[in-house]
């Protein structure tokens, strides 16, 4: 893909045509998949259940990996719905995780200062809700097995634990990922 330099497989000769990553694709044959009928094609594992899928977050395309967190194996009713409410939310909606972004960023400014190089753009006076997206790198859409949903990222600003917004209750909010996973 030309948008996060990474590869994708395309299953043409299914039902429906598939996403997936590369790796997925060359090992289909001998991977575990459950076919669920709201949350799409998983490939399992003891622990998970994982797709890819295709998103656009901010203006811009990203290949994103899509994990449910599996109770003896299998999806909950909770996560299934999680997912549709997901599916069906106005974009929007996703406008918040800017403001909770921007508000978390110039809480912890006087602390980043410290072991931050900050860039010109997120100076306390400069910095914007656009800008300050700039430092958040979204790695995976989480569905816990109780239905807690939210979005994975690294950022400079928790690098050891990583932020999460969390987005279950049709409010963004912006947690630590281990409240999450």
């Amino acid at each position: 893909t030309n948008w996060d330099d990474s590869y994708i497989g395309v299953l043409l000769s299914s039902d429906r045509i598939e996403i997936m990553t590369e790796y997925q694709l060359r090992n289909l044959s001998k991977s575990n998949i459950v076919e669920d009928d709201v949350c799409g094609k998983l490939f399992v594992d003891p622990m998970f259940g994982c797709k890819t899928e295709i998103v656009r977050l901010f203006g811009g395309i990203k290949t994103t990996n899509v994990a449910f967190r599996l109770v003896k194996g299998n999806l909950t009713n909770q996560q299934r719905a999680s997912y549709e409410k997901y599916q069906n939310l106005d974009p929007k909606f996703w406008d918040g995780i800017k403001d909770e972004m921007l508000e978390y960023y110039l809480s912890l400014y006087e602390d980043l200062q410290d072991y931050m190089d900050i860039p010109k753009s997120l100076e306390k006076d400069k910095v914007t809700r656009d800008s300050v997206m700039e430092i958040v790198h979204f790695k995976e859409l989480y569905f816990s097995f109780d239905g807690m949903a939210g979005w994975l990222c690294e950022s400079p600003t928790d690098e050891e634990d990583g932020i999460a917004f969390e987005f279950s209750d049709g409010k963004i909010k912006l947690i630590p990922q281990s409240e999450i996973i």
